[in-house]
């Protein structure tokens, strides 16, 4: 966080709680809407289940969280998200290296969607992971890695549902990472 307050040029009180107005050092403001009350926080969950950006990994439990006071405008100004349908999850494996590093913490949206080509956590056979899904062909998801080591595969697009619509599909999308953080909650 303190290196994306500095990128944006704005208070680290103000990225993390949303206080305030987000001066720019010139007197400028930025263009980030300032947030104006406490009404602009929303608990978001950090749960303990850790995905695998590898071969994948079975979570104990989805139960384990915390929840942490996220800036709205934060969410919506910086990174484009608009939904409550958010979660914290640590990853591990080196699969999608170098966009996510073991250890990263990613914010998921997990709000059902239209289908766009994205990293996504997923779960294939039990087996929770972090994985880019893009659209093979009209019949199959290409299920891929960042890191070459990793060879992709495909699930056919009549065996993929949405977590909690389909609960016998192969692969179940839990939700659309929109986030990367490097945070030590």
């Amino acid at each position: 966080m303190i290196s994306l307050a500095k990128a944006c040029n704005v208070p680290l009180d103000w990225l993390a709680e949303g206080r305030g107005a987000p001066e720019i050092s010139n007197g400028a403001v930025a263009s980030i809407p300032a947030a104006n009350s406490a009404d602009d926080s929303m608990e978001v969950k950090f749960f303990d289940a850790e995905p695998s950006a590898g071969r994948g990994n079975i979570p104990d439990e989805w139960v384990g969280s915390e929840s942490y006071s996220v800036s709205r405008s934060f969410l919506s100004s910086v990174l484009g998200v608009f939904s409550r349908k958010v979660f914290f999850v640590r990853i591990q494996g080196d699969s999608m290296m170098p966009s996510l590093s073991p250890g990263d913490t990613i914010l998921v949206n997990y709000e059902t969607e239209s289908f766009v080509e994205a990293v996504y956590v997923i779960t294939i056979q039990g087996l929770l992971m972090v994985k880019r899904l893009s659209m093979k062909d009209p019949f199959n998801i290409s299920v891929s890695s960042d890191n070459p080591r990793y060879q992709p595969f495909q699930v056919p697009l009549n065996r993929v549902g949405w977590m909690g619509t389909d609960m016998d599909a192969d692969m179940r999308i839990i939700g659309r990472v929109v986030g990367r953080f490097q945070l030590n909650f």
